[in-house]
């Protein structure tokens, strides 16, 4: 004796999920996901007339469908005429639907699926599992214009958006787009071109070693600068020691911080171990600085040979600020 054991099949059919075991309503499904309702380019749209009476042409649409969301197909094959019930001066809508009954407020065009609602300025809210057409325009108990409706809007949420590293659909000098892949570099910025650039007047901070002369001994020291475009803010460190010579210059300027043009910035120095006044001079496309002393004080005149070849001879720590050009 042969026994057969025979097990129940059960096919689930779960929508929201889209295990579906009909493969047509699964495109459908997976359709109504990427997709919304839409009118076909160019289709659906009638011609303007004398009265108001219309000739609709053939129309195609997808429609999704409220309750399961599947992108179902609707096409009109045979031109449709209706009259409108519309004031001398109006705005109508006509729809197209998969509904098969009245929809409120809207007029059904016998028993074909065009509604038309009028004496409505403004786009009316859309009936379930139907898409709005066209809008008529009616100047003069005419049908003056015919037009599509404004576009709908397709929310996406943010954690559907998968991007990937190309650069289609970026924005260009010619339209909206995309902001491209970022530099990398904190110190580039997005111009106008489309391109990462650096700013021509950006800021930088700097170091260098200047050295001064005139002394029995090398005599060091680091100056610090900030540059915002061509505005220097330039810190002279105290450079102090026992002279051996009437002059006083400060060598080491670096390229970053070096004038075009000469200017002169008065400092605070000593000479012969008195304190005094004295004068920075900065030579134009010049990396030394020469420094004047104060010969006496009634008037005041300075040399840049009046320092006394003994003693104590300083500059005090200073800021000072030029401009590069």
């Amino acid at each position: 004796m042969i026994s057969i054991l025979l097990f129940p099949l059960v096919l689930y059919a779960d929508i929201a999920t889209h295990r579906l075991p009909n493969e047509a309503v699964q495109r459908e499904m997976w359709f109504g996901d990427a997709f919304g309702s839409v009118v076909l380019s160019g289709k659906c749209l009638g011609p303007t007339s004398g009265n108001l009476t219309h000739t609709i042409p053939t129309c195609e649409a997808y429609i999704n469908l409220a309750t399961t969301g599947q992108h179902r197909y609707i096409g009109i094959s045979a031109a449709t005429s209706v009259t409108y019930a519309a004031a001398a001066t109006d705005i109508c809508w006509t729809l197209v639907t998969l509904q098969t009954g009245t929809i409120a407020s809207w007029t059904r065009v016998g028993t074909s699926q065009y509604h038309y609602l009028c004496n409505n300025a403004t786009q009316p809210t859309t009936p379930t599992n139907s898409i709005i057409s066209m809008k008529v325009t009616v100047t003069a108990s005419a049908i003056a214009a015919v037009d599509p409706p404004a576009a709908s809007t397709l929310t996406v949420p943010e954690s559907q958006v998968i991007f990937t590293d190309i650069t289609t659909g970026n924005v260009s000098a010619s339209k909206h787009g995309f902001v491209p892949k970022l530099s990398g570099n904190g110190a580039t910025f997005f111009d106008g071109t489309g391109a990462f650039s650096t700013p021509a007047y950006g800021v930088t901070t700097g170091t260098f070693t200047v050295t001064g002369t005139g002394f029995t001994a090398s005599i060091t020291g680091t100056a610090r600068y900030v540059k915002s475009g061509t505005l220097i803010s330039l810190f002279l460190p105290t450079l102090s020691g026992t002279s051996n010579t009437t002059s006083f210059t400060i060598t080491g300027l670096a390229a970053a911080v070096t004038p075009t043009r000469a200017a002169i910035i008065p400092a605070y120095i000593v000479n012969s171990s008195v304190n005094s006044l004295g004068l920075i001079t900065l030579a134009a496309s010049s990396t030394t600085l020469t420094l004047a002393a104060a010969l006496n004080t009634s008037p005041v005149s300075f040399d840049t040979t009046g320092w006394g070849s003994t003693g104590t001879k300083s500059l005090q720590a200073i800021y000072i600020t030029y401009n590069l050009e």
